[in-house]
């Protein structure tokens, strides 16, 4: 870490002390971080973004030693899970202990941990010497941060009146937010894909040599409450967003809509919709999302936004595409092709 980071990480941690928030930064997302011990920094979090108390936030941990105090039970599969996939982009939801405020997990038994991979931000969770629970820093149901200049744009007065602070770690190597599973001895549930895929998470448990792993099952159960971020509506572009899915070996149907397209009973001409180009490369169009969506957004010639996506018919979600996938169905305001995503992997949800 630089000079400049290691001062901005002393600063932060004694805005943290003070019941103030830190916009930090992970490999994910950036986070709008408090202290999980204080109730004016968790009040603040949800008063900042205007989030709906029923939305969990996650607990950031920065090392396996916090877990104890944070749960009341820890099964045998979420620790094989952590010990594989942390640091990184998998959060675990468990029942929770007492030491966790109800705020955090919105009144329900369990909580959701995460141990981020990103040097600045275990830092700053090590060094305040409890750990911080944090949603995206933006506003609730808008595109998430990958830059410390995009919550800047989200949160100029409250960063100006010093009630957050940035800590700027540089863009977010990820860019789409983490995989969220509901765990217990015999089940994994994924509730939201993320930056660990499903695959993976078979793979790891299909290769345990521990029998009782073996035998856990992976299921799904998308947009379950227990999960952040598990409204159908997120994510969205401050215009309205038209997501056009096809085969690559047909033509797309944005072609055939013709010179005025209705989004949500408004009438938007075609000539003023500013495309955006994702890359074929999973890795690279999940790092660059939620960046393009916000450079389009600011476009003062368009009213309007569109995003053609090119699917494999026999993999529609595979991998990554399934986070992708997952972050444009509730982005958008109009979708066109969701029911070629249909299929036994990830139910689609129409609009």
């Amino acid at each position: 870490m630089s000079i400049d980071q290691e001062t901005q990480i002393t600063l932060a941690v004694k805005h943290l002390k003070s019941g103030h928030c830190v916009a930090i930064p992970t490999e994910t997302v950036y986070g709008l971080a408090g202290r999980i011990d204080s109730d004016e920094a968790l009040k603040a979090i949800f008063q900042h973004k205007m989030r709906p108390s029923f939305d969990p936030l996650i607990v950031h941990i920065s090392n396996l030693g916090q877990i104890p105090a944070l749960v009341k039970d820890w099964p045998l599969s979420a620790d094989s899970l952590a010990r594989r996939f942390w640091p990184g982009a998998l959060t675990l939801v468990v029942k929770k202990s007492d030491a966790v405020s109800p705020i955090i997990s919105s009144g329900l038994d369990t909580v959701g941990l995460r141990l981020p991979s990103h040097p600045v931000a275990r830092a700053l969770i090590e060094r305040t010497g409890v750990p911080l629970a944090a949603p995206s820093a933006n506003r609730f149901g808008r595109t998430s941060p990958t830059t410390a200049d995009h919550v800047r744009v989200e949160f100029p007065e409250a960063i100006k009146s010093g009630a957050i602070q940035v800590l700027d770690g540089g863009p977010c190597h990820l860019g789409v937010e983490s995989t969220v599973c509901r765990v217990t001895e015999d089940e994994v549930s994924i509730l939201r894909p993320g930056g660990v895929t499903e695959e993976e998470i078979r793979a790891h448990f299909k290769s345990s040599d521990v029998p009782a792993l073996q035998n856990v099952r992976v299921t799904r159960d998308v947009g379950h409450h227990s999960s952040p971020g598990h409204t159908e509506h997120h994510y969205e572009t401050q215009k309205p967003l038209l997501v056009v899915w096809h085969l690559g070996v047909l033509p797309s149907p944005w072609k055939t809509l013709g010179d005025s397209i209705e989004i949500e009973g408004q009438h938007f001409v075609r000539t003023k919709f500013r495309e955006i180009t994702l890359s074929e490369n999973p890795t690279l169009a999940a790092r660059e999302l939620y960046s393009k969506l916000r450079e389009a957004d600011l476009d003062p010639t368009s009213d309007a936004l569109v995003i053609q996506r090119v699917i494999d018919s026999e993999a529609p979600e595979d991998g990554l595409w399934a986070a992708i996938d997952d972050r444009l169905k509730r982005a958008a305001r109009r979708t066109v092709g969701i029911e070629l995503l249909a299929s036994p992997k990830w139910p689609s949800r129409s609009r």
